[in-house]
């Protein structure tokens, strides 16, 4: 990476991306604010697949601290109990009743006007 700071970091497989993410400042803030949070959580636009394990654990581990997540569906119209069900495996430290789905075109972020 040399001397170059990552805004984020998007290869790799999760034990690499921590490895960065624990020795660059911002990211480490970053992952430690995920981590301790105790505020409602969106995820949006994100799969959260192998590679991103981290965060998956990191979120678990905050069960406790997180009160909602605000889970966004892309694509609700193809299989949305599967992919709901998918999505509470992940995070299978939370009671379903703290787990809301949405239709990810629906969130303001995904509006047309903000696309570059």
């Amino acid at each position: 990476m040399g001397s170059h700071t990552p805004i984020f970091v998007s290869e790799g497989n999760s034990q690499k991306k921590s490895k960065y993410i624990k020795n660059t400042d911002y990211l480490n803030f970053s992952y430690l604010s995920l981590k301790n949070s105790n505020e409602n959580l969106v995820i949006l636009g994100q799969s959260l697949s192998v590679q991103d394990d981290h965060i998956k654990v990191a979120i678990n581990l905050n069960f406790a601290g997180i009160k909602r997540l605000a889970i966004g569906i892309h694509n609700p119209a193809h299989d949305f109990e599967g992919k709901k069900r998918e999505w509470l495996a992940k995070f299978n430290r939370f009671s379903s009743d703290n787990i809301d789905f949405f239709d990810s075109s629906t969130h303001p972020l995904t509006l047309p006007s903000l696309r570059i």
